[in-house]
């Protein structure tokens, strides 16, 4: 018995219940666990207890193992100055910011999901201007 007063289960037999999922997985992704129960010879409570303990084992696994892909990464974004022909003119005007949007090839009938990633993108930035070449 452990602190708790509950009997610890082995790991092997954990093992031998994982090995047993992918058989007793249902196509919509549920668990067959009287099948694994009656497998094993315990009841079906047990075997959902090892289910849990199983899956808390692997959400802990997939967390360890986790490498976001773009979480967290802050990059620097670049700012592109342009030099203006008459610097006495254009020194005292604030710095703009701006997203400019190329030809967007838009025909009839065409999927226009592209448009809500810009649209996120740009109310994400909040730039002074957007231009649509």
């Amino acid at each position: 018995m452990n602190a708790e007063g509950a009997t610890s289960t082995s790991p092997e037999l954990l093992l031998r219940v994982r090995q047993y999922i992918p058989e007793f997985t249902r196509p919509d992704g549920s668990r067959n666990i009287r099948g694994i129960a009656k497998t094993f010879g315990l009841s079906r409570a047990t075997i959902a207890r090892y289910l849990l303990k199983i899956d808390a084992e692997d959400a802990q696994a997939a967390q360890l193992n986790y490498t976001p892909d773009i979480d967290g990464i802050e990059e620097i974004k670049p700012r592109v100055r342009v030099r203006a022909y008459n610097v006495s003119v254009t020194k005292d005007l604030p710095v703009r910011r701006m997203v400019a949007i190329g030809d967007l090839h838009l025909k009839p009938g065409m999927d226009f999901e592209h448009m809500r990633w810009i649209g996120r993108y740009v109310a994400e930035t909040r730039p002074d201007n957007v231009l649509q070449i």
